[in-house]
């Protein structure tokens, strides 16, 4: 649905439905000269089958269940083997729950994860989740993006720029910055301007795609600013296999939608794609109370 809707609103005029029951191997949509395929992102959820827990059982009784996930529980999860461990530990968990005394509760613990209980005045039962250390995120952490962009290299029709767009529920990515890091590469800050090395691959963009480069700070925008994409540090689209591939509209967890676009590709005019929506590095909302 979310694919559609933000097809529909700023990519193209007319959307028709490509993928249907008696063809294969081809896009969900057409724009006019435009292929584009939709797909979905997600994580486990494994906090939301506590909490739910936790309010069965303790109904309107005034208290707060604080639920502490500590190191060894993986918040990034977001793999088949990873969802099954953390689904393990909360299922250990859980089992403890069923001790609770929801008149007079006791913290309950696992090896990763603790629920500590405090009263409060009024109001029914409450629920806080929170880290024990700051944790780093790693933005994609599983490059789910670059296993989506490689599969659909088989759908790229010649001579039609191919869009991907990606419903991303991944917590790890919450900006179009960090997208635009795994798909164009990651500019490198340079303390003097006689050091600043850039990519080959970027400079041969320049001219196509200098205003925008400039943007994202994968080459220097102006004489005081020293950044840029280093030899060796380009994103995902530069690959040749990604060469059909225009770019990727993705709507992120926070709801923010983003264009990035394949600067690296000569095959196709990625650029008369991304002049249909010039958004740079700035995002539109697509939430349900903006439909």
């Amino acid at each position: 649905m979310w694919g559609y809707i933000a097809i529909d609103r700023w990519l193209c005029d007319s959307v028709a439905v490509a993928d249907l029951p008696e063809t294969s191997g081809v896009p969900d949509f057409e724009c006019g000269q435009i292929d584009v395929d939709a797909t979905r992102l997600h994580e486990s959820k494994e906090e939301y089958r506590i909490k739910r827990r936790l309010e069965d059982l303790f109904d309107d009784r005034s208290y707060i269940g604080i639920l502490t996930q500590k190191p060894g529980f993986d918040k990034q999860a977001s793999t088949g083997n990873q969802w099954s461990e953390n689904e393990r530990q909360v299922e250990e968990l859980l089992q403890k729950i069923e001790d609770i005394d929801p008149e007079d509760p006791s913290s309950i613990e696992t090896d990763v994860l603790k629920i500590d209980f405090t009263e409060k005045s009024d109001g029914s039962f409450g629920f806080i989740s929170r880290w024990e250390r700051i944790a780093q995120i790693i933005p994609d952490r599983e490059e789910k993006i670059p296993r989506i962009l490689k599969s659909k290299t088989n759908q790229v029709r010649e001579g039609r720029p191919f869009v991907v767009f990606i419903d991303c529920k991944l917590k790890s990515i919450d900006s179009i910055k960090e997208v635009v890091w795994i798909l164009i590469g990651s500019p490198h800050g340079f303390a003097f301007e006689s050091n600043i090395e850039v990519s080959d691959e970027v400079c041969a963009a320049r001219s196509e795609w200098g205003d925008y480069l400039e943007e994202i700070g994968a080459i220097p925008a102006r004489s005081d600013s020293y950044t840029a994409i280093r030899p060796g540090e380009e994103g995902l689209f530069v690959a040749d296999e990604l060469s059909g591939i225009a770019g990727v509209l993705i709507r992120l967890q926070t709801n923010d939608v983003g264009y990035v676009p394949n600067i690296y590709t000569s095959e196709i005019d990625s650029r008369r794609v991304y002049d249909r929506i010039d958004w740079g590095l700035n995002y539109v909302s697509l939430a349900l109370s903006d439909l």
